[in-house]
């Protein structure tokens, strides 16, 4: 009974230890009038590790930011203004790493490219983007709660072989001079609870997609509402469109 309390006791006090040590990276900061805070996204991202938090104070960052580590990259609101990302090249932000997450900023004139898994895209608004809101080149990324206006082209694409697994859930997409959302060539992407609306296209084009799911999205006033080609096992259930031009 002793050797049994003692083996416990020793658990309770040596687990929290490994699982600070399991879970805990450093953490930088871009912007603001701290001692050591970087003055460029880039910077810190070069100066970080896998595992690192990069905390964004609000302000202009006028680059093109390549994330290739696992990392979190957080804007922070203040009075409801969050860092503001234009991008310079290509691309506001390139993901090259798994496991990275982007969260509350404001991504203007370029947009995000994913060509790695697992990482989150949330809460951010994209606008006035020249090409598409997000393209997604891989499996098992989660894009939520974002707000993408006025892309030139798509707010949301991922159409190369493999892309599979991937959440595209609680978006707003609105005003893009193609598709709210295309897809294709893929299996088991999952397309809800988005809104979708104004798009001079398709609210949702799938192309060759196989066992996908599409429901309780709010398709309205585009051109056709969901719009299928060479699909296998695609379940949509529990939408709704109106006042698409041509079709539901």
């Amino acid at each position: 009974m002793k050797a049994g309390i003692l083996i416990m006791a020793a658990i309770l006090l040596l687990s929290p230890l490994t699982f600070e040590k399991n879970i805990d990276g450093n953490i930088l900061y871009v912007g603001g009038s701290g001692k050591g805070n970087f003055t460029s996204i880039q910077a810190a991202i070069y100066a970080a590790n896998d595992g690192d938090t990069i905390y964004v104070y609000p302000a202009y960052y006028n680059e093109s930011i390549v994330i290739d580590k696992s990392i979190s990259l957080i804007g922070i609101v203040e009075n409801g203004e969050k860092p503001v990302i234009h991008g310079i090249g290509d691309f506001s932000i390139n993901v090259t790493k798994n496991d990275c997450e982007i969260k509350n900023f404001r991504i203007l004139n370029k947009g995000i490219k994913i060509y790695s898994s697992h990482n989150t895209v949330e809460n951010n608004a994209i606008a006035n983007i020249q090409g598409s809101g997000i393209k997604i080149y891989s499996s098992h990324n989660t894009i939520s709660n974002n707000t993408i206006v006025n892309a030139s082209l798509h707010g949301i694409i991922m159409i190369e072989n493999g892309n599979s697994y991937n959440s595209i859930t609680g978006n707003e997409i609105t005003h893009c001079k193609r598709n709210g959302i295309g897809m294709g060539w893929g299996t088991k992407n999952i397309v809800v609870h988005n809104n979708i609306t104004q798009n001079l296209f398709d609210g949702i084009q799938i192309n060759f997609e196989d066992n996908s799911t599409i429901s309780f999205n709010h398709i309205y006033k585009n051109s056709d509402g969901i719009n299928m080609f060479g699909c296998k096992n695609i379940t949509v259930k529990n939408n709704t469109l109106h006042d698409n031009s041509v079709a539901g």
